[in-house]
Protein backbone atom coordinates (compact mmCIF):
# COMPACT_ATOMS: atom_id res chain seq x y z
CA UNK A 1 0.00 0.00 0.00
CA UNK A 2 2.83 2.53 -0.83
CA UNK A 3 0.90 3.91 -3.18
CA UNK A 4 0.48 7.80 -3.30
CA UNK A 5 -3.43 7.72 -3.32
CA UNK A 6 -5.50 4.79 -4.01
CA UNK A 7 -9.76 4.47 -3.50
CA UNK A 8 -11.91 1.18 -3.28
CA UNK A 9 -15.40 1.39 -3.31
CA UNK A 10 -17.62 -1.59 -2.80
CA UNK A 11 -21.72 -2.00 -2.94
CA UNK A 12 -22.16 -4.26 0.20
CA UNK A 13 -25.53 -6.15 0.52
CA UNK A 14 -26.60 -7.02 4.44
CA UNK A 15 -26.21 -10.69 4.02
CA UNK A 16 -22.48 -10.36 2.58
CA UNK A 17 -21.64 -8.10 5.91
CA UNK A 18 -24.25 -7.63 9.09
CA UNK A 19 -24.57 -11.40 8.99
CA UNK A 20 -28.17 -12.76 11.47
CA UNK A 21 -29.37 -10.78 13.96
CA UNK A 22 -27.68 -7.28 13.03
CA UNK A 23 -29.65 -4.36 12.68
CA UNK A 24 -27.48 -2.32 10.33
CA UNK A 25 -26.87 -3.08 6.67
CA UNK A 26 -23.68 -1.35 4.51
CA UNK A 27 -24.64 0.17 1.37
CA UNK A 28 -21.62 2.03 0.03
CA UNK A 29 -18.06 1.61 1.27
CA UNK A 30 -15.26 3.43 0.32
CA UNK A 31 -11.74 3.17 1.43
CA UNK A 32 -9.33 6.16 0.35
CA UNK A 33 -5.88 7.40 0.87
CA UNK A 34 -4.32 10.55 0.35
CA UNK A 35 -0.57 11.21 0.46
CA UNK A 36 -0.59 14.84 1.28
CA UNK A 37 -2.40 14.44 4.52
CA UNK A 38 -1.33 10.25 5.02
CA UNK A 39 -4.59 10.03 6.05
CA UNK A 40 -6.33 6.50 5.93
CA UNK A 41 -10.11 7.19 5.67
CA UNK A 42 -13.64 4.69 5.74
CA UNK A 43 -16.33 6.50 4.31
CA UNK A 44 -19.60 4.26 4.74
CA UNK A 45 -23.41 4.42 4.12
CA UNK A 46 -24.92 2.83 7.20
CA UNK A 47 -28.90 1.74 6.75
CA UNK A 48 -30.53 0.77 10.06
CA UNK A 49 -32.54 -2.75 9.12
CA UNK A 50 -33.72 -3.40 13.08
CA UNK A 51 -36.74 -2.45 13.32
CA UNK A 52 -36.02 -0.71 15.89
CA UNK A 53 -33.82 3.19 16.65
CA UNK A 54 -30.63 2.60 16.94
CA UNK A 55 -28.85 4.41 19.68
CA UNK A 56 -24.19 5.35 19.72
CA UNK A 57 -23.95 3.81 16.43
CA UNK A 58 -19.97 4.00 16.22
CA UNK A 59 -17.59 3.34 13.09
CA UNK A 60 -13.78 2.38 14.60
CA UNK A 61 -11.29 2.12 11.37
CA UNK A 62 -8.05 0.13 12.99
CA UNK A 63 -5.17 -0.40 10.71
CA UNK A 64 -2.74 -3.29 10.83
CA UNK A 65 1.06 -3.81 9.84
CA UNK A 66 1.65 -7.90 9.97
CA UNK A 67 -0.76 -8.16 12.84
CA UNK A 68 0.17 -5.39 14.60
CA UNK A 69 -2.06 -2.47 15.02
CA UNK A 70 -0.23 0.70 13.34
CA UNK A 71 -2.85 3.08 13.84
CA UNK A 72 -6.43 3.64 14.90
CA UNK A 73 -9.21 6.52 13.85
CA UNK A 74 -11.41 8.37 16.42
CA UNK A 75 -15.17 6.61 16.54
CA UNK A 76 -17.01 8.21 13.76
CA UNK A 77 -20.58 8.49 15.73
CA UNK A 78 -24.48 8.85 15.35
CA UNK A 79 -26.50 9.95 18.60
CA UNK A 80 -29.39 8.03 17.00
CA UNK A 81 -30.69 6.37 14.13
CA UNK A 82 -34.61 5.68 13.18
CA UNK A 83 -35.51 2.62 12.57
CA UNK A 84 -35.84 2.38 8.44
CA UNK A 85 -33.13 5.59 8.14
CA UNK A 86 -29.84 6.05 6.91
CA UNK A 87 -26.64 7.79 7.53
CA UNK A 88 -23.11 8.43 6.36
CA UNK A 89 -20.50 7.72 8.43
CA UNK A 90 -16.41 8.62 8.08
CA UNK A 91 -13.95 7.32 10.34
CA UNK A 92 -10.34 8.63 9.43
CA UNK A 93 -6.53 7.59 10.80
CA UNK A 94 -4.19 10.82 10.60
CA UNK A 95 -0.59 9.97 9.95
CA UNK A 96 -1.56 6.24 9.32
CA UNK A 97 1.83 4.80 7.98
CA UNK A 98 1.97 1.95 6.54
CA UNK A 99 -0.17 -1.01 6.84
CA UNK A 100 -1.06 -4.62 5.36
CA UNK A 101 -4.64 -5.15 6.75
CA UNK A 102 -7.29 -3.18 8.42
CA UNK A 103 -10.40 -3.42 10.32
CA UNK A 104 -13.73 -1.95 10.68
CA UNK A 105 -15.22 -1.93 13.93
CA UNK A 106 -18.89 -1.35 13.97
CA UNK A 107 -21.18 -0.83 17.21
CA UNK A 108 -24.88 0.46 18.50
CA UNK A 109 -26.91 -0.26 20.90
CA UNK A 110 -30.82 -1.30 20.54
CA UNK A 111 -31.92 -3.53 22.99
CA UNK A 112 -28.51 -3.72 24.32
CA UNK A 113 -25.21 -3.56 23.14
CA UNK A 114 -23.70 -5.10 20.06
CA UNK A 115 -20.65 -5.18 18.04
CA UNK A 116 -19.29 -6.43 14.92
CA UNK A 117 -16.13 -5.99 12.19
CA UNK A 118 -14.93 -6.82 8.74
CA UNK A 119 -11.32 -6.50 7.64
CA UNK A 120 -9.55 -6.60 4.61
CA UNK A 121 -5.89 -6.52 3.41
CA UNK A 122 -5.68 -4.75 0.10
CA UNK A 123 -7.95 -1.94 -1.62
CA UNK A 124 -8.36 -3.62 -4.68
CA UNK A 125 -10.43 -6.31 -2.96
CA UNK A 126 -13.39 -6.14 -0.61
CA UNK A 127 -12.89 -7.17 2.67
CA UNK A 128 -14.36 -10.35 4.45
CA UNK A 129 -16.57 -10.49 7.08
CA UNK A 130 -15.12 -11.26 10.58
CA UNK A 131 -18.31 -12.86 12.38
CA UNK A 132 -21.91 -11.56 13.21
CA UNK A 133 -23.26 -9.10 15.62
CA UNK A 134 -22.52 -10.26 19.08
CA UNK A 135 -23.60 -9.59 23.03
CA UNK A 136 -19.95 -8.52 23.52
CA UNK A 137 -16.96 -7.24 21.81
CA UNK A 138 -15.05 -10.40 19.74
CA UNK A 139 -12.25 -11.50 21.82
CA UNK A 140 -14.60 -10.73 25.11
CA UNK A 141 -16.73 -14.07 25.44
CA UNK A 142 -17.92 -15.00 28.98
CA UNK A 143 -18.55 -18.48 29.63
CA UNK A 144 -21.47 -19.89 30.84
CA UNK A 145 -20.66 -21.39 34.58
CA UNK A 146 -21.80 -24.88 34.90
CA UNK A 147 -22.36 -25.57 31.46
CA UNK A 148 -22.19 -28.42 29.30
CA UNK A 149 -19.96 -27.56 25.69
CA UNK A 150 -21.31 -28.99 22.70
CA UNK A 151 -18.11 -30.15 21.57
CA UNK A 152 -17.22 -33.66 23.65
CA UNK A 153 -13.61 -33.05 22.19
CA UNK A 154 -11.29 -30.78 20.31
CA UNK A 155 -9.05 -31.48 17.64
CA UNK A 156 -6.22 -29.50 16.14
CA UNK A 157 -5.26 -30.98 12.47
CA UNK A 158 -2.39 -28.33 12.19
CA UNK A 159 -1.60 -25.40 11.01
CA UNK A 160 -3.38 -24.08 7.37
CA UNK A 161 -1.20 -21.48 4.97
CA UNK A 162 -1.98 -18.76 2.64
CA UNK A 163 0.16 -18.47 0.34
CA UNK A 164 1.48 -15.04 0.03
CA UNK A 165 1.98 -12.96 -3.53
CA UNK A 166 4.52 -10.77 -5.05
CA UNK A 167 3.01 -7.00 -5.44
CA UNK A 168 4.99 -3.93 -6.91
CA UNK A 169 7.40 -3.71 -9.61
CA UNK A 170 11.47 -2.79 -9.33
CA UNK A 171 12.99 -1.99 -6.36
CA UNK A 172 9.13 -1.51 -4.15
CA UNK A 173 8.51 -5.19 -5.48
CA UNK A 174 7.95 -7.28 -2.14
CA UNK A 175 6.03 -10.42 -0.63
CA UNK A 176 3.29 -10.17 1.05
CA UNK A 177 3.78 -12.83 3.65
CA UNK A 178 2.00 -16.54 3.69
CA UNK A 179 -0.53 -16.29 6.92
CA UNK A 180 -0.57 -19.21 8.73
CA UNK A 181 -4.67 -20.40 10.37
CA UNK A 182 -4.56 -22.72 13.19
CA UNK A 183 -7.34 -25.27 12.32
CA UNK A 184 -10.01 -26.69 14.97
CA UNK A 185 -12.02 -29.69 14.99
CA UNK A 186 -15.01 -29.17 17.39
CA UNK A 187 -16.93 -32.76 17.54
CA UNK A 188 -19.73 -34.12 19.34
CA UNK A 189 -19.62 -37.81 21.23
CA UNK A 190 -20.40 -39.80 18.05
CA UNK A 191 -17.28 -37.72 15.93
CA UNK A 192 -19.50 -35.02 14.18
CA UNK A 193 -18.69 -31.45 13.73
CA UNK A 194 -20.24 -29.47 15.73
CA UNK A 195 -20.24 -25.09 15.99
CA UNK A 196 -18.92 -24.91 18.86
CA UNK A 197 -18.55 -21.08 20.48
CA UNK A 198 -16.13 -20.11 22.76
CA UNK A 199 -12.57 -18.34 22.83
CA UNK A 200 -8.86 -19.39 21.35
CA UNK A 201 -5.49 -17.99 22.65
CA UNK A 202 -2.63 -18.42 20.74
CA UNK A 203 1.04 -18.23 21.91
CA UNK A 204 3.83 -18.54 18.72
CA UNK A 205 7.69 -18.38 20.16
CA UNK A 206 10.22 -18.90 17.23
CA UNK A 207 12.95 -19.44 19.19
CA UNK A 208 13.24 -16.97 21.73
CA UNK A 209 11.27 -14.41 20.10
CA UNK A 210 7.65 -14.34 20.78
CA UNK A 211 5.90 -14.23 16.90
CA UNK A 212 2.06 -14.34 17.67
CA UNK A 213 0.34 -13.98 20.78
CA UNK A 214 -3.29 -14.05 19.64
CA UNK A 215 -6.73 -14.14 21.72
CA UNK A 216 -9.62 -14.70 18.82
CA UNK A 217 -13.34 -14.99 19.59
CA UNK A 218 -15.07 -17.94 17.81
CA UNK A 219 -18.98 -17.01 17.22
CA UNK A 220 -21.73 -18.07 15.58
CA UNK A 221 -21.30 -15.91 12.34
CA UNK A 222 -17.72 -17.14 12.10
CA UNK A 223 -19.68 -20.71 10.73
CA UNK A 224 -20.64 -18.74 7.55
CA UNK A 225 -17.48 -17.49 6.45
CA UNK A 226 -16.07 -19.73 3.80
CA UNK A 227 -12.64 -20.83 4.26
CA UNK A 228 -12.64 -21.82 0.60
CA UNK A 229 -12.81 -17.99 -1.03
CA UNK A 230 -9.40 -16.98 1.02
CA UNK A 231 -7.25 -15.49 -0.79
CA UNK A 232 -3.60 -13.81 -0.63
CA UNK A 233 -5.38 -10.57 -0.52
CA UNK A 234 -8.45 -11.50 1.56
CA UNK A 235 -6.62 -13.64 4.18
CA UNK A 236 -5.46 -11.55 7.00
CA UNK A 237 -4.62 -12.81 10.77
CA UNK A 238 -7.81 -11.57 12.25
CA UNK A 239 -9.98 -13.94 10.14
CA UNK A 240 -11.56 -16.67 11.29
CA UNK A 241 -13.69 -18.75 9.22
CA UNK A 242 -14.75 -21.93 8.24
CA UNK A 243 -13.95 -25.21 6.30
CA UNK A 244 -16.97 -27.28 5.21
CA UNK A 245 -15.07 -30.00 3.61
CA UNK A 246 -12.92 -30.56 6.70
CA UNK A 247 -15.59 -29.34 9.21
CA UNK A 248 -12.98 -27.32 10.92
CA UNK A 249 -12.57 -23.57 12.25
CA UNK A 250 -9.81 -22.00 10.68
CA UNK A 251 -8.37 -19.08 13.55
CA UNK A 252 -5.93 -16.60 11.80
CA UNK A 253 -2.55 -16.34 13.77
CA UNK A 254 -0.08 -14.48 12.21
CA UNK A 255 1.85 -13.23 8.98
CA UNK A 256 4.87 -14.83 7.64
CA UNK A 257 7.78 -12.93 5.47
CA UNK A 258 10.75 -13.76 7.23
CA UNK A 259 13.84 -15.09 4.98
CA UNK A 260 13.67 -17.88 7.65
CA UNK A 261 11.49 -20.92 7.21
CA UNK A 262 8.48 -20.59 9.71
CA UNK A 263 9.18 -23.41 12.37
CA UNK A 264 7.88 -21.67 15.49
CA UNK A 265 6.40 -23.53 18.51
CA UNK A 266 2.62 -22.61 19.74
CA UNK A 267 0.90 -22.76 22.73
CA UNK A 268 -2.86 -23.07 22.43
CA UNK A 269 -5.64 -22.85 24.78
CA UNK A 270 -9.53 -22.94 24.28
CA UNK A 271 -12.58 -21.83 26.57
CA UNK A 272 -15.85 -23.12 25.46
CA UNK A 273 -18.49 -20.35 25.92
CA UNK A 274 -20.14 -23.10 28.64
CA UNK A 275 -17.20 -22.76 30.37
CA UNK A 276 -14.82 -25.77 29.28
CA UNK A 277 -10.89 -25.77 28.78
CA UNK A 278 -8.47 -27.41 26.25
CA UNK A 279 -4.84 -26.31 26.15
CA UNK A 280 -1.96 -27.96 24.60
CA UNK A 281 1.75 -27.15 24.69
CA UNK A 282 4.93 -26.65 22.85
CA UNK A 283 3.73 -27.73 19.78
CA UNK A 284 5.82 -28.10 16.81
CA UNK A 285 5.74 -29.33 13.11
CA UNK A 286 2.76 -30.07 11.90
CA UNK A 287 1.17 -28.40 14.56
CA UNK A 288 -1.55 -31.41 15.11
CA UNK A 289 -2.80 -33.36 17.81
CA UNK A 290 -5.62 -35.99 18.09
CA UNK A 291 -9.15 -34.91 19.40
CA UNK A 292 -9.55 -35.07 23.37
CA UNK A 293 -11.86 -34.10 26.02
CA UNK A 294 -12.10 -30.65 28.19
CA UNK A 295 -9.45 -30.94 31.07
CA UNK A 296 -11.59 -31.85 34.18
CA UNK A 297 -12.89 -28.91 36.12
Amino acid sequence: MRLATWILAVALSSTCLAGEGCGVEIGEFVLARTRIEKKVSADLLVKNVSGRDLAGLSIVLVLFEEGNEVARSAPAVKDALPAGRSCRLEAAADEAPRFTSYRLIVSYVDAGPHEFAFVGASPEAAPVLEGAAAEAPPGDVPPTAGGKSKAATVGLPGLFCVDGEWVGEGKRRRYTGDVYFLQLAFRDAEGNPVNQTGTVEVIARQGKKTVANVRRAVQEGHYKLDASKLTARTATPEVVCFDAEGGVILVGVLRWNANDKFAAQIDVAFLSAEGDRWTWKALEDPWSEDAKGPEAR
